[in-house]
């Protein structure tokens, strides 16, 4: 019984982090693909500051 437990619990783990890279995937493209645009729009100033508030909200999720 508590072996079927175990074998739940670690595919439940793999899921979990399967869904978590293909969430960062998609956040990640959607975030070049906004830059691009920005950028294509002559705002490249604007593109910087995202990329600096971008680090910044990185760093405080990591710490």
């Amino acid at each position: 019984m508590s072996n079927n437990i175990s074998i739940i619990l670690i595919f439940n783990i793999i899921y979990i982090i399967i869904i978590y890279f293909l969430i960062i995937n998609i956040n990640t493209f959607c975030n070049n693909s906004f830059k691009y645009f920005l950028k294509n729009k002559n705002n490249i100033n604007l593109s910087n500051q995202l990329d600096k508030l971008e680090r910044k909200l990185l760093q405080q999720f990591w710490e």
